[in-house]
């Protein structure tokens, strides 16, 4: 991303960067990393290219997007999806006082919000930009679903 946090260019590869989330690691391990693109996000808010998730007919289809799990209470919430992007987002703005006026500092929450790609309407690829376009007329349908278990 840029400055503005919006999509500059292709997707990058994720190996030895903060951004490498396919091997079990805390959420906050990273996102201080001296790496631009969290200073310019202030932390996380990035769109992430996901694996797979297409049958052979080339229908989308589940896989998991995401896990997270908490040591002091135990849970965990896995999220599955057919959308082949997902923005992980860390409140790093959050600043507004929420039920009962108690105040959610930067921070204190985690966004998964599964997608296509931010600027897919902009691609010079037909089948990227074709992805995100509806016409009238069309019907569009998405799964996406968290799970939450303690085991």
């Amino acid at each position: 991303v840029g400055q503005d946090l919006i999509p500059a260019g292709d997707p990058q590869p994720v190996d030895g960067t903060p951004f490498d989330f396919r091997s079990k690691k805390t959420l906050g391990r990273d996102i201080d990393a001296s790496d631009i693109q969290l200073v310019y996000g202030g932390g996380y808010d990035h769109d992430f290219v996901l694996d797979g998730g297409e049958n052979e007919s080339g229908s989308r289809c589940l896989k998991r997007a995401a896990a997270m799990y908490s040591a002091d209470s135990g849970i965990r919430m896995d999220v599955m999806t057919d959308m082949p992007e997902m923005q992980l987002y860390t409140a790093n703005g959050l600043s507004d006082s929420g039920k009962d006026d108690v105040i959610y500092g930067r921070r204190s929450g985690v966004c998964f919000e599964t997608q296509f790609r931010p600027d897919a309407v902009n691609s010079i690829d037909p089948a990227v930009r074709e992805s995100c376009i509806l016409k009238a007329g069309e019907e569009f349908r998405s799964v996406t679903i968290f799970r939450f278990s303690n085991p």
